[in-house]
Order: structure tokens, then sequence, then C-alpha cells
């Protein structure tokens, strides 16, 4: 797969070209105390009729600082979820498209 380019307004690059691929779309607000807040949203609805699929993290919201590890954690658990699933499988690519197509 050909890396996209990553905006360059983007807040956190590094973490759109990360995430971005897996079908996360990555951004950021400031709270009502100014302070920072990044967010990572999977790209797509799990089925519901799928019961593992419930309780898997699918938007993730934390400090800049805290938002690396954390995501990983939660993005190597949907990528596998999606890749055994076959009810969640087809879900990845539009995820994909999408996170892609926002970066």
């Amino acid at each position: 797969m050909v890396e996209r380019p990553v905006s360059p307004r983007h807040p956190f690059p590094a973490f759109a070209r990360e995430f971005g691929p897996r079908g996360w779309n990555v951004f950021c607000i400031t709270d009502s105390d100014r302070a920072v807040v990044v967010h990572g949203v999977f790209c797509a609805s799990l089925p519901m009729l799928c019961p593992d699929g419930r309780g898997l993290v699918v938007h993730v919201r934390t400090t800049p600082e805290a938002f690396g590890n954390l995501m990983r954690e939660h993005a190597a658990v949907l990528d596998r979820h999606t890749k055994t699933c076959e009810l969640c499988a087809g879900v990845l690519d539009g995820a994909v498209r999408r996170a892609l197509a926002s970066l």
C-alpha cells in the first residue's frame, strides 16, 4: 500500500500515519480548560450481531502524552478481532478507506 500524505495542518501527523491505515481517524480538540485532547475514532460501526464486538473500544479520548500507547493497545485488539470474525471482517476495508480519505 502506498503511504498517503498527511495534511501539513494535521496536529498529530505521526498518529495519523500510524492509525489511518488501520481504519482510525485521529483529531484533537481543546477542552473547557484549554487542554489539548486527542481522539481516535474507528471509522466504521461493528455489526450489532457480533457478540465479541460488543465492548471493543472504537473511540479513544485522552491526553497527547497517553494517546499513542492507549491507541496501540485498542487498535491491536480491534485489528485481531476484524481479522478473525466473519461478521466484522467486512467493515475494516471501509474503515480504512474513510480514515485515509480524511488525512
